[in-house]
């Protein structure tokens, strides 16, 4: 086979004929079984029987590994879309299993990669696009490309600190104060109206006024009777 492909034989009879494939370029699948037919016909003229043999590429495979950055612990339910090189879209919805892990079959040599969509619960998603290169696969039992990607966990909200619980204290203390204070000046008006005397109410005062009405009415009665009595004398 020359660099173009092509194999050239001469010299056969008119008569039927096959090829079949007994071994295929480097990186690229054949059916042993098969059989290519033609025909040599009469040569009447110069005339040249053809054959076409279609080969196709061996795919490869990618294994991905989600892993704990700390810990190394596997990590399931990391999903991911997976792209070519050119940013064309491939697949989505692919999950690290039990062990962690993404296995994606039938990919031609070339470069591609993967894309977090959403990560494991807990933790945070990678933002960075994860490179990979399917090779020519050339060995009898083809060889995966492996890929291991970690992720960190999601920071812990920081617990109030003592600082802040003491700073709240104080302003509790203040309201006390305040109310304590109100409550002092409280009781010092209440001991100021004390010292002062007891102010009379509104019922003490009519009571007061009626007694004095009746004073006067009973010293003008024994006035009036004391007159009489030294007019008669």
């Amino acid at each position: 086979m020359n660099k173009n492909g092509k194999i050239s034989y001469n010299d056969l009879k008119p008569g039927d004929y096959y090829f079949k494939e007994t071994a295929a370029p480097a990186g690229y699948n054949f059916d042993a079984g098969r059989e290519y037919h033609f025909t040599v016909a009469l040569q009447t003229k110069t005339q040249v029987a053809s054959v076409t043999v279609k080969n196709s590429e061996k795919t490869g495979s990618v294994e991905l590994t989600k892993t704990d950055v700390d810990t190394g612990k596997a990590l399931p339910g990391a999903v991911f879309s997976l792209y070519d090189k050119d940013g064309h879209f491939i697949k989505g919805n692919l999950k690290t299993d039990a062990k962690g892990q993404l296995v994606y079959n039938g990919l031609k040599p070339g470069d591609y990669y993967f894309v977090e969509t959403s990560a494991p619960d807990g933790y945070e998603p990678t933002k960075e696009k994860h490179v990979f290169t399917i090779k020519l696969q050339t060995a009898k039992t083809p060889v995966p490309a492996s890929l291991k990607i970690t992720n960190k966990k999601i920071p812990a909200k920081p617990a109030e600190s003592n600082s802040s619980a003491s700073s709240a204290k104080p302003e509790a203390s203040g309201n006390s104060t305040g109310k304590q204070n109100g409550n002092s000046t409280s009781r010092t008006a209440h001991n100021n109206n004390s010292s002062k005397g007891h102010l009379p109410q509104t019922g003490e005062q009519r009571n007061a006024g009626l007694t004095v009405i009746g004073i006067i009415i009973i010293l003008a009665v024994l006035g009036t009777v004391l007159y009489r009595r030294k007019a008669r004398k």
